[in-house]
């Protein structure tokens, strides 16, 4: 693929990037979850992950779409999320 073609992709997908890791830390805040809480969940469930490295993907909107749905499922006991996505 071209340079150029997967700079244009990256600048298209960024606002849902933006928006998950957004509807992550509200998550957090709402549901009272420390990185911490969120990674020893996550090792319950046989996904290891430091704190730091956990909250890097998160503050660098470096979400795979697993991990998120995951992290909703953790907090809210859900498979799905409502969010809104600025264009």
């Amino acid at each position: 693929m071209p340079q150029a073609i997967s700079i244009k992709n990256k600048a298209q997908l960024q606002p849902y990037a933006d928006a998950a890791s957004h509807h992550i830390k509200l998550l957090m805040t709402d549901k009272r979850f420390r990185y911490e809480d969120l990674v020893d969940k996550l090792k319950e469930r046989g996904i290891v992950y430091s704190s730091s490295n956990l909250r890097n993907k998160v503050s660098s909107n470096a979400l795979s779409s697993a991990l998120f749905f995951i992290l909703v499922d953790i907090m809210t006991g859900e498979t799905k999320a409502d969010i809104a996505v600025v264009k």
